[in-house]
């Protein structure tokens, strides 16, 4: 192993958190059970999965976590959850999207935007046009950033 290569459990658990790689078959399904489900607005069953013991690190294909699901979700209820267990509210995925992003962008409703700013997510983050979050909505979502715009 000099090529600086991992193996093994701690290479599962790498790919599991980077949405790269190889997966073993157990492991592939339950991601992709468990990022379908969020996908699909199933709260409870990811909130069951999650119960069961289903890290919350997870990343899919496109690398993103649970918390770019939540506008999928419709629901703010998971988010202190997946923050206490240390997913970050600013990760980009692979096109460099935040949570935040998403959220906009996948017609999250106003109060899963605003549990998100409410964390901390940052506003001048990018959508993938480059534009930022909020000058994004100014224009696509005019009715939410009449409602969330900053101050100023």
């Amino acid at each position: 192993m000099d090529s600086g290569e991992t193996s093994g459990c701690f290479a599962a658990a790498t790919r599991w958190a980077q949405g790269t790689g190889r997966l073993p078959r157990a492991l592939k399904a339950q991601r992709r059970a468990l990022m379908l489900r969020a996908l699909h607005g199933d709260l409870d069953g990811v909130t069951a999965m999650l119960d069961a013991g289903v890290d919350p690190h997870a990343r899919d294909h496109r690398g993103r976590t649970l918390l770019h699901y939540l506008a999928h979700l419709r629901d703010p209820r998971l988010l202190d959850r997946l923050l206490a267990a240390g997913l970050d509210v600013d990760t980009p995925d692979i096109a460099g999207l935040t949570p935040l992003a998403a959220a906009v962008h996948g017609m999250g409703d106003a109060d899963v935007v605003r549990a998100l700013l409410a964390a901390g997510a940052r506003t001048g983050a990018a959508m993938e046009s480059g534009e930022p979050v909020f000058e994004w909505m100014r224009k696509a979502r005019p009715d939410l950033y009449a409602e969330l715009r900053p101050a100023g």
